[in-house]
């Protein structure tokens, strides 16, 4: 696994999550837009990329702990519609 992919709990992490979803399923915008909302003190901004008619990318540069992003890493993979989820992130301590 590459570092970036290990989140220890309790550390401190700042970097990209990818969300590479179908944007002409309501359901799954609707999912990905609460995940955010959820997660807001993590997701510091996000920017969204039309791909296709359907296909669409969401990119969140979000901060915060190991267990913050492995909660918004899990809501967003949960989502129906949502074909993937990658992450970037590196300890700042």
């Amino acid at each position: 696994a590459y570092a970036s992919q290990r989140l220890d709990p309790g550390a401190r992490y700042a970097g990209a999550v990818v969300v590479y979803y179908d944007h002409s399923r309501g359901e799954t915008l609707k999912a990905v837009v609460e995940a955010q909302h959820r997660f807001l003190g993590e997701v510091r901004a996000s920017a969204h990329v039309h791909l296709s008619r359907n296909m669409c990318i969401e990119v969140l540069a979000v901060e915060g702990t190991g267990d913050e992003i492995r909660g918004l890493l899990d809501s967003l993979r949960r989502a129906s519609g949502v074909a993937a989820v990658l992450h970037a992130v590196v300890r700042v301590e």
